[in-house]
This record gives C-alpha cells, structure tokens and sequence, in this order.
C-alpha cells in the first residue's frame, strides 16, 4: 500500500484510526481477551490505565483481529501519544508488522502531518530510522518525496542512512507477512532517485548532509543528468534548476566531473 493510500485510509477513519474520537466515543473492540482492557486505555489516552492493563495480563505486543496489527501501531495509528511512551517504557516492539507489513513506524511516518510525536517518540525509543514500508521504500525516501525536511532531520539526527537503496523490484505481492522486515535488495540510491524525479532542492538537502553522490557504475549516474539531453530539465530559471545549479557547483567543487549545462549563470 502506498504512503498516499495509507493516508486516505488514515484520513477516512480505517480501522478506526485517526478518528478524533474522545474517550466517551469508543472504538469497536479489535483485541481480546485480556488485551481489551489494554485497547480501552489506549483509546482514552490514560497512561495509569495502560499500566493498569499490563498488570492484570495485557500483552504489551497485543495483536488485533484484523490486520494483526500490534497494540503500539494501533495507539500510534490513533496518535495517544502518552499511551504510546508507556507501551515504549513497558518494551512495545515497534518492528512487528501486521498482515499488511505495516508496523508502529510506518504507520507513524504515515502520520506525520497529522501528528510528528508518534514518530519522534519511537525513534527517540530506539526504533529504526532505515524501517522501510510496505512497499519496500525506505521512509527517509517517501519524506523525500514529499519534501518534509523536519522529518529528515528527525530521521538523520537518529542515524538514518541518507545513502540508504530504494524499493527496485521489490514486489509488494509477494511480501513475506507478519514480523518479517520488508528487504529490498536492488534499488538504487535515494539520492539518484530524487535526481531522476527533478527534485533538486531534496538532492541538494541530501549533499549538505554528507550523501555519496558518486556512482560511476549506476545507469543513472550524476553525470547523465546533466548532458545536454536534459540541459534545460527542469527549465531555465525554475526554483529547481536554480537547485541544479547548486548541486552541479556542490558536486564539481568536491572534483566529481560534470557537463556544463544550459542557462547556468
């Protein structure tokens, strides 16, 4: 599932997720057992009945009936952010993935232009910044995408390898289900992909940060992008080819070997 459809479920209120619903509004019952209670205290935000909760019996990774998604993904889904740090505190795992390969930090990531604490809170917990989604793209790449340069900096300042490879051809059908990690072998380097999508100003973010920008063996290298077949992409006098401008200084100053292109002033 794509970060967008995630969001548009999140959004519709799937699974009962990001909802805005109160502690007197409650959720249909997703866990059993002793891990009822456990839901019920998630949905109402009350650390001291989450505490409550585990004492008596509640799993601490709970899984619900529907996706198999952990108690900690379905709190951050519903961005109960106190809720959240006690089930961190009390050793929630955040890698466990559901039926659909989501977990607590894709479901976070996803979640970010609603709240950015259910994220900061796993990463400051440990959780790993190089989780990639149900796609097998990285996260660091879908922020990329959608140009969230604090959640970048969230994510370097908690170790995220800004070299890290995208998806390639990894097929979400085939996908290995439940707490395995989403593995994608083949991709390509987040900076190359923002490259080859035209968005400089990203490229440009990742050189600052320190990315590797020379790969001489990828068929889509930095010097193919700035031959004269693409001199004038994006076009001359665009906020984006005023960042190629940069990142073509950026990377010649440090004696990488480019093509002069068009227009450069």
């Amino acid at each position: 599932m794509t970060l967008t459809r995630r969001l548009c479920l999140l959004v519709a209120g799937a699974w009962g997720l990001i909802t805005g619903q109160g502690p007197a509004m409650a959720n249909p019952t997703y866990f059993s057992g002793p891990d009822v209670a456990l839901q019920r205290a998630v949905d109402a935000d009350d650390p001291q009945a989450v505490e409550q909760a585990l004492r008596s019996g509640a799993d601490v990774n709970a899984h619900e009936r529907q996706i198999g998604g952990t108690i900690l993904e379905y709190a951050v889904a519903q961005l109960r952010n106190r809720a959240i740090a006690v089930l961190l505190q009390h050793g929630a795992d955040p890698v466990l993935r559901d039926r659909e390969n989501a977990n607590a930090v894709t479901t976070a990531a996803d979640a970010w232009f609603k709240d950015p604490t259910p994220l900061r809170l796993l990463l400051d917990a440990g959780a790993d910044p190089n989780t990639r989604d149900e796609e097998g793209e990285p996260i660091l790449d879908s922020f990329l995408t959608l140009k969230q340069a604090d959640a970048i900096d969230l994510l370097v300042k908690h170790h995220a390898d800004i070299n890290i490879l995208t998806a390639g051809d990894y097929d979400s059908k085939n996908k290995n289900p439940g707490p395995n990690q989403v593995k994608a072998p083949n991709g390509r380097p987040v900076i190359l992909s923002q490259a080859s999508s035209d968005d400089w100003d990203m490229v440009y973010k990742l050189l600052e940060l320190g990315a590797k920008f020379d790969y001489p063996n990828s068929p889509a290298s930095m010097p193919g992008w700035f031959n004269p077949r693409y001199a004038n992409i994006p076009g001359v006098g665009s906020q984006m080819y005023d960042y190629k401008v940069k990142c073509w200084k950026f990377m010649t100053e440090r004696g990488l070997k480019l093509p002069p292109f068009a227009g450069m002033h």
